[in-house]
């Protein structure tokens, strides 16, 4: 026999003897001549090559079930593990889960998983269905028979089972379920799904293996559900006696490891069933075949593998599989146009010494062969370690490592005892003045390595596609421990569609400690670089500062676009913070840069202090974020859910942008709070003062930031009012903010958003602010701030801060309005009392209007219109002033109605008595007023007089209705509707009556909330009142009802709920007298019938 197969033997042997033991531990009850199982044979003449599989036994025997009606090998049974120990060729099973496999070597392939994927073998189901383990022998003895191996012949390979001299059969491959396992660290494996899906009708069903868990526990726990598999494909990267599977590296010498698991695969294979793998080089050697062969021997099924380049074509490659057991009769199947094109190749370089060495025949390969090696190649190679011994192993390296050309995976975390630190650390400590790994060309990952102590960057980076994951760079592989590299600690030069970091957890990087910045971005070109879930700044922990001596990240350059720094997915935030200069620089033109979702002066958790610009001189230096040096276009924050970030505790502001061409940069929705300086300054001048019209330049056109007048809260509702002077019809998104104090200076900070809204200024550029949000967890004392973005994504610093106040509403006697003694001072209107003389604003605020008689109002011509304002509690907030500007004639019958924000309008009749006009004003919150009086009617013969006036609240938009001649009767009834900055909606009067018949006088009016208005009067003849409703355009609704059933009727007035719904009260002057209301529905129909509410005296 030869000396080969008689090792194929002893490994078969070792292999099911692994495999008894194991049964026997899960089942301690089974005798030894209760076990089953085949012999090892030679299949029939279908059998290709001269290997020897073993056959599969018959079904368990019944009368094996214990009382409960287990069988051997159940489920239910314990689970066990084989551990090899890799100094020796023997094998125990210990029944511990899979972080106890025998280290007395690192050889064993083994790599441990993540946390959250940590596999034990499972136990062998037997339910009677399934087929019993192949191995154990009839007889119940526990020798194995092999001296059928004694007659085998060597073992050589086939030739391509595509040539046209192949053995194979053409026939249609029979039906079953076929996987594709595809492990993720194939390069655009995304491409390979995608064509299959395409071109293979659904032939296919696809298996993504993970890369930190056990990939044979994987496809163990996928096929389990199964008992129709036809094929596994098995799509990963190989060498000459390996294949990379998740965190597994499986080789012959290693496969014991996974001995229990792989048997289980038998029971969801077809009889026929193949399993064929395709990575490169498998089969080309001794040690390789003998790993297939025992995937042969564990599982029955027909076995293929490559012995040469699997891949394109253009590379070398071929998806041939040169060598089989037994008859394939699915290997052409993945021999589809997609797989042919994917560009890319399976191969495998294992690094399995740390010694920094080129020395072709000492039997091992160092990093720097093994990146020459790749180098050489076209199409991506891996890269994994499988150095020997426990612990980190560290390469020291004499000289700079070769640049890397080609298309490569560096992949670290395949090192034994890897889980969330690298077990391999690159020194530069005597390597020189050189970087630690040098990257040109597409398509490099960087995985799992600790990178230190470099003299240059710890990454120098150049090319596009790349993906740096994973890895410590400045710091020990301890996370702690202060290694930094000398210049700083990644460089992209010109570098494009690199990824450092990513979006899942654990992707991220630790980049900390190194002299200069953490990460560099620069040059023409470097475009749509992503900067994701890294820490950066502090320890691996994220508690600690250990910072880089000048910037966190460092985005400069005219040429440099589209960084994306942070995501809206927590595993996307990158921690920021305990660096000596700011946070994120973006300067010299650079534009279109995201940042979002990220933690920018704190800890990982966004509360301790480890802010930035410990080493900074100005507030500018030690900023959170600075911007400046024309960078335009840039985005921190956003309005998407997660998109802003925490930002505090830094050494200067929070977020600072500088320079004339600074412009277009929109900061909103963070958190920015405790930062030594401003929360956001434009300038470098403290807080920058509004201006008229908003027409200065500099950073971020000097956006002025809205003043706040009021944050009221009540019922648990926040209301804030305010203003901003900005543009004529400009747009401008207000964001609000709420935070425990303000800053010294009486601005704000915003440690917490709480809303945004629009608003569009008026002509004259002021644009009122009224908002409201349902704020429960608020108790009064809290500071609101805001700030204004306009329509081009200039963002203002922060407004003043007004603290949140609860009203308290304590009942007062009865006061003076009036200021003047003497005299007649009066609310009286036309006809009726007091009528529309008091309106508020949503805090409660109100004004006050009435006449006087009194020549110290400075109207020494009949009577003069004035106002006084007072807040919530009746507190009087101003003197009495007088309204009219006109002061000739008498100017009376005055009313009044005030918006949300606290501006309001004041109408009157001037020179009433033959020749009267309806006139108006309008004041802002404070009392100033806003226009001159202003005529509200465009007919200008005959008297006009006894105006009324409703607002909408919310709008600031109202509607004048008055009595005057020009109608087609004695009196009519007229409106005209008006925008908020007092210019009118309709080009001229518009008549409410329809009849002729008589007077109409004394209208009373109310504005409706779904839209529109209603107008009620008075016929002079009949003392009968009139109800006219109209839609928002001023278009009247249904008729002109008289709708009281009583005898002379005066006084009518007229108010609306928020629903739309109106209540009508007057004045019974004859047969019923007294005070009656009258309820009505938005669309006129009656809500309850008349009712007297006065007390009969």
């Amino acid at each position: 026999m030869s000396r080969r197969n008689r090792r194929i033997r002893d490994r078969i042997h070792v292999l099911l003897e692994e495999v008894l033991h194991n049964l026997r531990a899960e089942t301690p009850a089974l005798s030894d001549g209760a076990v089953r199982a085949a012999q090892l044979t030679r299949l029939e003449e279908r059998v290709l090559l001269s290997a020897s599989p073993v056959a599969l036994a018959a079904p368990p025997d019944p009368s094996l079930a214990d009382a409960a009606g287990t069988m051997p090998g159940d489920a239910g049974n314990a689970e066990s593990v084989v551990s090899i120990a890799a100094s020796s060729d023997s094998f125990t099973g210990d029944g511990s889960d899979s972080t106890d496999v025998a280290e007395s070597s690192d050889t064993d392939g083994r790599l441990p998983a993540s946390s959250s994927g940590d596999f034990s073998a499972a136990a062998i189901p037997a339910d009677g269905s399934a087929e019993t383990m192949p191995g154990l022998p009839p007889d119940g003895s526990t020798v194995l028979d092999v001296s059928l191996l004694e007659s085998l012949g060597p073992v050589e390979p086939e030739t391509s089972l595509l040539d046209a001299t192949a053995e194979e059969s053409t026939s249609t491959a029979p039906s079953g379920r076929q996987l594709v396992v595809i492990d993720s660290r194939v390069q655009d494996w995304q491409a390979l799904v995608n064509g299959l899906v395409e071109q293979a009708s659904g032939q296919f069903e696809f298996l993504l293996l993970t890369p930190n868990v056990d990939g044979i526990q994987q496809i163990t726990d996928t096929i389990a559900q199964w008992n129709d598999v036809a094929a596994i494909h098995l799509v990963s990267h190989g060498s000459d006696s390996s294949l990379l599977l998740g965190s597994r590296i499986l080789s012959a010498d290693n496969i014991a490891l996974s001995a229990q698991q792989i048997t289980q695969w038998q029971y969801s294979l077809t009889a026929d069933a193949d399993i064929l793998v395709y990575g490169c080089d498998l089969a080309g050697n001794d040690d390789g075949r003998e790993l297939l062969e025992s995937i042969h021997v564990l599982t029955g099924a027909d076995i293929g593998g490559s012995s040469d380049v699997t891949g394109n074509a253009a590379y070398g490659g071929d998806w041939d599989l040169e060598y089989s057991i037994g008859q394939l009769e699915r290997s052409t199947l993945l021999q589809t146009d997609a797989v042919a094109d994917w560009l890319g190749r399976l191969s495998v370089i294992t690094v399995d010494t740390a010694m920094d060495v080129v020395n072709a025949s000492d039997g091992v390969t160092s990093l720097r062969e093994a990146i020459t090696l790749a180098n050489s190649t076209a199409g991506q190679d891996v890269i994994v370690f499988r150095i020997p011994g426990s612990g980190v192993h560290t390469i020291a390296l004499t000289s700079a490592l070769p640049t890397i050309t080609e298309s490569v995976m560096i992949d670290a975390t395949t090192q034994t005892g890897y889980s969330t630190s690298p077990r391999v650390a690159l020194d530069g400590l005597g390597a020189g003045n050189v970087d630690g790994l040098t990257i040109n060309g597409s398509d490099v990952t960087v995985r799992g390595l600790a990178i230190n102590s470099f003299q240059g960057y710890g990454l120098m980076i150049s090319g596009d596609h790349h993906v740096i994951e994973g890895n410590f760079i400045g710091l020990a592989t301890n996370g702690s421990l202060v290694a930094g590299n000398g210049t700083g600690g990644i460089l992209l030069e010109s570098a494009s569609d690199v990824t450092i970091g990513g979006s899942a957890f654990g992707k991220g990087n630790v980049i900390s400690a190194n002299i200069g910045s953490g990460i560099t971005i620069q040059g023409t070109g470097a475009n749509a670089n992503r900067i994701l879930g890294n820490i950066i700044g502090l320890n691996a922990s994220g508690t600690v500062a250990v910072g880089n001596s000048a910037d966190g990240i460092t985005v400069i350059g005219a040429g440099v676009t589209g960084t994306q720094i942070g995501g809206i997915s927590p595993a996307e935030q990158n921690t920021i913070s305990g660096n000596g200069w700011t946070g994120i620089y973006l300067g010299d033109f650079t534009s279109g840069n995201v940042i979002d979702g990220n933690v920018i002066g704190t800890s990982v958790y966004g509360t301790a202090p480890l802010g930035n610009g410990i080493n900074s001189v100005t507030n500018a230096d030690g900023a959170g974020i600075l911007i400046q040096q024309g960078a335009f276009n840039n985005t921190i924050g956003g309005t998407a859910v997660g998109s802003g970030n925490i930002i505090a505790f830094n050494y200067g502001d929070g977020v600072h942008v500088e320079g004339t061409g600074t412009l277009e940069n929109s900061i909103r929705h963070n958190r920015i709070f405790s930062n030594g300086g401003m929360g956001i300054a434009l300038e470098s001048d403290g807080v920058t003062a509004n201006d008229i019209g908003d027409g200065d330049s500099g950073a971020n056109q000097l956006q002025n930031f809205p003043t706040l007048q009021n944050a009221l809260l009540l019922n648990g509702s926040l209301t804030v009012t305010g203003s901003l002077q900005g543009l004529s019809a400009g747009i401008y998104h207000i964001d609000f903010f709420v935070s425990e104090a303000a800053d010294s200076n009486g601005y704000g900070e915003g440690e917490q958003w709480i809303g945004s809204a629009t608003v569009t200024a008026g002509v004259d550029g002021i644009a009122r602010i009224n908002w409201s949000v349902s704020a429960p967890k608020l108790l009064g004392g809290e500071h609101v701030t805001a700030t204004a973005t306009d329509s081009t994504g200039n963002t203002s610093e922060f407004s003043n801060a007004v603290q949140v106040a609860i009203p308290a509403y304590v009942p007062k006697t009865e006061f003076a309005v009036n200021q003047t003694a003497g005299g007649i001072q009066q609310t009286l209107a036309v006809n009726r009392g007091t009528q529309d003389a008091v309106a508020a604003d949503a805090e409660g605020n109100y004004v006050v209007v009435w006449t006087t008689n009194q020549t110290n109002a400075g109207d020494n011509s009949g009577t003069s219109v004035m106002a006084r304002l007072f807040d919530v509690s009746g507190k009087a907030i101003s003197d009495e002033f007088r309204v009219n500007e006109i002061t000739s004639s008498n100017q009376e019958y005055a009313r009044v109605a005030r918006a949300n924000d606290g501006t309001f309008v004041v109408v009157w009749t001037t020179g009433s008595g033959g020749g009267g006009d309806v006139v108006f004003r309008r004041f802002a919150a404070d009392g100033t007023a806003l226009t001159s009086e202003t005529i509200a009617h465009t007919t200008s013969s005959g008297d006009q007089r006894n105006g009324v006036i409703d607002m909408d609240k919310a709008t600031g938009e109202f509607v004048i209705a008055w009595q005057g001649k020009g109608g087609s009767d004695a009196n009519s009834i007229f409106f005209r509707r008006f925008n908020a900055d007092g210019t009118s909606k309709d080009a001229s009067d518009r008549v409410v009556n329809d009849s002729a018949a008589g007077t109409e006088q004394d209208p009373a009016i109310a504005l409706l909330a779904p839209g529109g208005f209603v107008i009620l009067w008075e016929r002079a003849e009949d003392n009968n009142v009139y109800l006219q409703r109209f839609d928002a355009a001023g278009n009247a609704v249904g008729s002109q009802p008289q709708i009281n059933t009583l005898v002379s009727c005066v006084g009518v007035d007229v108010a609306a709920d928020a629903a739309g719904n109106f209540v009508v009260a007057l004045r019974a002057t004859n047969l019923t007298p007294g005070v009656w209301i009258r309820g009505f529905n938005y669309d006129g129909t009656e809500k309850f019938a008349w009712s007297r509410i006065d007390s009969g005296n």
